[in-house]
């Protein structure tokens, strides 16, 4: 919405086309434009198609939001090959797939693309295995895409929200032992705007996620410690069998 509150014209992408015309009404509502694109990012061919349907329908963009996720919690020898195959799609391989069909249309408008990371992408968690392999990965993804698009003016953002009050996050949070505040996702998105429009390279929002991160760099094996005596803890938590 911070877009939309800027006048943005929007391509909303996503699988649920109900969800999808949802927020092209809140778009409305704000005066903007928001056209929709229903599409599965774990299937391949709907991937390549979709720079055609975009540019299609609205033309080429500034920006480029890469904000879809997939938790896969729970114990990993519990996945099926189709869920690992699924959250390093959706988290990993499509914000790379994407990426590459839309950077021309970035390079030539010298636009910003986002990626939306983790506190998992500093500091790999039990239960959450495949969320943090990928989130890891789409932050080296981004680094070194950022040194590669210097020269061309692209802006990379990297952004990594503490608990938002998400449809991913919600339910995880209400199984939670300490119920800390959720993180508004509209506070997010403004936030992540402005860090944009500021040229911000990096930012990561809640301060135990900043903390928890600092102490992971400067003592690992403690971390690792807390960690291992949290065990049953974190993966009750994460274990998406538990939520309702």
């Amino acid at each position: 919405m911070a877009l939309a509150r800027r006048g943005a014209r929007l391509a909303l992408v996503g699988r649920r086309r109900e969800a999808l015309e949802g927020v092209a009404a809140e778009v409305a509502a704000l005066g903007a434009e928001a056209t929709v694109f229903p599409t599965d990012l774990t299937v391949s061919e709907q991937r390549l198609g979709l720079a055609e349907r975009i540019h299609a329908a609205i033309g080429p963009l500034d920006w480029l939001v890469n904000n879809a996720g997939m938790l896969a919690g729970g114990p990993f020898a519990n996945h099926s090959p189709s869920t690992i195959e699924s959250a390093l799609s959706i988290n990993l391989t499509a914000p790379a797939v994407l990426v590459q069909q839309f950077l021309p249309d970035l390079v030539e408008r010298k636009g910003t693309m986002v990626l939306v990371g983790s506190l998992m992408s500093f500091v790999p968690l039990p239960g959450a295995t495949l969320y943090s392999a990928s989130k890891s990965g789409l932050r080296a993804f981004g680094q070194a895409l950022r040194y590669e698009l210097q020269p061309s003016g692209v802006h990379v953002l990297m952004v990594h929200p503490a608990g938002t009050a998400t449809a991913m996050i919600a339910p995880m949070a209400r199984k939670a032992p300490v119920r800390a505040p959720l993180l508004d996702p509209q506070w997010v998105g403004e936030q992540t705007v402005r860090a944009a429009l500021a040229r911000r390279f990096e930012v990561q929002w809640g301060l135990g996620d900043r903390l928890l991160r600092l102490l992971y760099r400067a003592a690992p094996s403690l971390v690792q410690r807390v960690l291992a005596h949290q065990h049953a803890t974190l993966m009750h938590l994460f274990d998406e069998r538990d939520i309702s």
